[in-house]
């Protein structure tokens, strides 16, 4: 059996018993303890969750962010008088286009649609 062994000239006696004693110990590995506490099902399901949310909110952000450049943006706002104005950006030619009806947005939006 192979081992460590000290020798009488580099040791005292009682190092050499202590030596002896822990070299005759057998530690199979069903005896040792993980370092890491067991994670429970409760903190597991969270973690889980955590990270599907994570996964979704980064695929929407992405979707977003590989979208936005090609959908116009509609703004909407009225003036002192009570008139309504929309303001559409055309991120695709570049140019923003300025109405006074939601009908003739639409009508905009559909003409650009099916070019």
């Amino acid at each position: 059996m192979g081992g460590f062994h000290a020798s009488a000239s580099n040791s005292s006696p009682e190092q050499s018993e202590v030596i002896a004693a822990s070299s005759k110990v057998a530690v199979s590995p069903r005896q040792i303890q993980p370092t890491v506490p067991p994670v429970s099902s409760q903190l597991f399901k969270a973690l889980v969750a955590k990270s599907s949310s994570f996964a979704r909110q980064l695929r929407e952000t992405l979707y977003q962010c590989l979208t936005a450049d090609s959908q116009p943006q509609v703004k909407w706002w009225r003036d002192a008088q009570g008139h309504d104005h929309y303001s559409v950006y055309d991120p695709h030619r570049q140019q923003t286009h300025d109405f006074a009806t939601a009908h003739e947005v639409r009508v905009w939006l559909e003409q650009r649609y099916y070019q």
